[in-house]
């Protein structure tokens, strides 16, 4: 009896010990600005807006099959230069954030940037431990003025968290030749 009492308090030491059986909360880090699920909008807002530029999208504006679409989206960007930069993009349902979605930087012209960016978000993934995931794959060809684009996706949909990984390119006057994307993406289900 007194070696089961005595082996309780160890016990309960070891349960609360950081990383023993505890969820980590899933997030998304967009500049220095951590965001996770059911954030207020004027927080996430006024924290976001505080260093990178937001953009209001207008109701409708975004394509999607989405069944329930957010209230509000705001696009996240940075100005670099006489440029924005989009970071990623915000979400929100009743005023609170219900979708964030970080777009990792990558230079085109660079296998090792590309690699590093899906590393990265795979590796948020796995420390979330969002490991129980289904790869899926899109490829899409539309037929544009002057020309076309193809577009090639990857998705690695984890349930309430993912990856995206784009490539794209055109021959159409006006639109950028080739173009990837790594997307880390968090959205209430």
């Amino acid at each position: 009896m007194k070696a089961s009492i005595a082996v309780l308090p160890l016990f309960l030491a070891m349960c609360s010990a950081g990383g023993f059986a505890q969820a980590v909360k899933p997030s998304i880090t967009i500049g220095t600005h951590v965001l996770t699920l059911g954030m207020p909008e004027s927080t996430v807002l006024e924290q976001v807006g505080n260093d990178l530029t937001l953009r209001h999208l207008p109701p409708g504006s975004k394509q999607g099959d989405e069944t329930n679409p957010p209230d509000s989206i705001w696009l996240v960007e940075e100005k670099t230069g006489n440029r924005f930069v989009l970071l990623g993009e915000v979400s929100f349902t009743a005023h609170k954030l219900s979708s964030v979605s970080r777009n990792w930087e990558i230079e085109i012209s660079s296998a090792k940037s590309l690699f590093y960016a899906i590393d990265a978000a795979s590796k948020s993934l796995e420390q979330e431990g969002f490991t129980n995931c289904q790869l899926s794959t899109v490829d899409r060809d539309y037929t544009v003025e002057n020309g076309s684009i193809s577009t090639r996706d990857v998705e690695l949909d984890c349930g309430m968290k993912g990856t995206s990984i784009s490539l794209s390119s055109s021959d159409a006057p006006d639109t950028v030749p080739t173009s990837a994307s790594v997307m880390e993406w968090l959205h209430s289900k």
